[in-house]
């Protein structure tokens, strides 16, 4: 069975670095076309669309649901890459980092 995924639309939350970036541009020479989304707009690679958006800001978060839906409209593929991650050990974390890195 041969799947194609030419010409359908995947969005990646934590698009724009590390692993979500490497997903991003695998997606695209796939024939995707990638939504990659992330904090930070570090890269600018041909065939995969960064857009700015904090998954910790309700606002952004809304506001790019409703820009994506009159927009693009649909999504065939969502890969949920983003996180918070704390600059300390496990051992050392607070409630509220725990909080925020499981949000």
């Amino acid at each position: 069975m041969q799947i194609s995924l030419k010409d359908k639309v995947c969005l990646i939350t934590g698009g724009t670095h590390g692993i979500g970036l490497v997903t991003a541009k695998l997606f695209s020479d796939l024939g995707c076309r990638v939504i990659a989304l992330g904090r930070k707009i570090t890269n600018q690679i041909d065939n995969i669309e960064f857009y700015k958006v904090d998954l910790t800001s309700r606002k952004e978060v809304l506001s790019f649901i409703d820009w994506y839906k009159n927009n693009i409209g649909i999504i065939h593929c969502l890969i949920n890459n983003a996180s918070v991650n704390s600059r300390y050990s496990i051992l050392d974390v607070t409630l509220e980092e725990w909080d925020k890195m499981i949000e």
